[in-house]
């Protein structure tokens, strides 16, 4: 296998974007001011997909629309929709 073939197998995998990269397309996409320290809680309660590797965390570039869906559909970080508390 020469270096292209290696360089073409490696491409074939999802896009990975840091956690500053996938925040910045995500306010750039939507206009939505969502923090960073949101998407953290996002990843910690297993509503964003993500990778962590070498102490960094990855997130797929597929998880854009995951997370867009959840803004729009009043999602909640805690995986709860947006005023469905207790009475």
């Amino acid at each position: 296998m020469d270096r292209a073939q290696r360089q073409g197998s490696l491409n074939k995998g999802p896009e990975l974007l840091t956690v500053q990269q996938f925040w910045r397309r995500l306010t750039e996409e939507t206009g939505i001011a969502l923090s960073r320290a949101s998407i953290y809680r996002r990843i910690n309660y297993g509503l964003v997909k993500s990778l962590r590797w070498g102490g960094k965390i990855f997130i797929p570039k597929t998880e854009l629309e995951t997370i867009k869906k959840q803004l729009f559909n009043g999602i909640t970080n805690e995986g709860r929709t947006a005023g469905a508390g207790k009475l």
